[in-house]
């Protein structure tokens, strides 16, 4: 079985999943919509690329022998390994350090991990970070503030 194809059935499985445990929660409407109607739509995205990534050959038959990614270029162990440590520390540290010192951090950590240079390393950061809070702020939606930002 090719890399391909477990990737293809692992993501179908967890859109597949997440599908499922979004039908238990309220899904509301689009003028107002429940905690489930996210998770639900980001569930079938999920469902759908994975099948793409499944039957993308018998759909796109001239794809043959064309992986997305190149032998040479593909991720070592340690690099997939550190990531999913580094991903393990945000959720533990997201309490404590608040989201945008965690995020800056984690994404810091996951560029560099990624070859980048540290200028554009850490402008890249601060703007995906900056851009986000803003989000957040605008929509009404309360990160974890953290020790930096406590609220009390």
């Amino acid at each position: 079985m090719t890399a391909d194809r477990v990737s293809g059935w692992v993501f179908l499985g967890a859109g597949l999943f997440a599908c499922y445990a979004a039908i238990d929660m309220s899904l509301g409407s689009l003028q107002s919509p429940g905690p489930g109607l996210y998770p639900l739509a980001l569930g079938v995205m999920l469902a759908v690329l994975a099948g793409i990534l499944l039957w993308g050959r018998a759909l796109w038959p001239g794809s043959r022998g064309r992986g997305a990614v190149p032998a040479a270029r593909s991720p070592r162990e340690k690099t997939v390994a550190a990531a999913l440590v580094t991903l393990l520390a945000y959720t533990a540290l997201l309490p404590t350090l608040g989201f945008g010192a965690s995020t800056f951090l984690v994404l810091g950590v996951l560029l560099r991990l990624g070859r980048m240079r540290w200028p554009a390393l850490v402008v890249l950061s601060l703007a995906l970070t900056g851009v986000t809070i803003a989000t957040a702020s605008l929509v009404g939606i309360p990160l974890p503030g953290g020790i930096l930002f406590s609220r009390s």
